[in-house]
């Protein structure tokens, strides 16, 4: 935990049994989500009142390896090793599949598009607009080995941005949906 005001850590947490903590999410009141991109231990913890539990673990994820997350009011999206994006209920954690079989190299980070479609990306440098029916490259950089990972799309520019790992440098591009 950072303050945002000195820039100094005030609290570690350490999450017994992580192999690989990937992705994080906050909500408004301060609960955090983990996603645990392991192929042993797939999983996502809960941190809430300084308290860490396994809120899901395999069985509960369909057997999918959870890399990213999104929030979105009382569900976590949550974008997966093997392509798919799920919505998670967080109080009943029921589960439901938005989409399956997103690109070839599964989603590293996912945002909302529009109301309809999120904007995925993948490890390779490739990125992805799917709603429940259609998934639609609009970026391919894996072919120049430009890794991606997490991402960043805002709404009102209409601007992609791309840290890359290897590059060393934010690719940003423009990026509208349909007319």
């Amino acid at each position: 935990m950072v303050d945002l005001d000195t820039g100094k850590i005030v609290k570690n947490y350490k999450v017994n049994n992580a192999e690989f903590l990937n992705d994080v999410v906050v909500t408004q009141d301060g609960v955090i989500y983990v996603s645990d991109f392991s192929p042993t231990n797939n999983s996502i913890y809960k941190i809430k009142n300084n308290t860490i539990i396994k809120w899901m673990g395999s069985g509960n994820l369909l057997g999918e390896r959870p890399n990213g997350l999104w929030l979105e009011g009382d569900t976590l999206v949550v974008g997966t090793k093997e392509g798919s994006i799920f919505k998670v209920d967080k109080a009943s954690k029921k589960i439901s599949t938005f989409k399956d079989n997103i690109g070839v190299n599964g989603i590293d980070g996912i945002l909302p598009f529009d109301t309809k479609s999120y904007i995925t990306s993948d490890w390779a440098g490739r990125v992805f607009i799917s709603d429940q029916i259609n998934s639609t490259k609009i970026i391919d950089g894996s072919g120049e080995k430009v890794n991606a990972a997490d991402i960043w799309y805002d709404q009102d520019s209409k601007m992609l941005y791309i840290p890359t790992f290897f590059d060393n440098r934010v690719l940003g591009y423009k990026v509208q949906g349909k007319k």
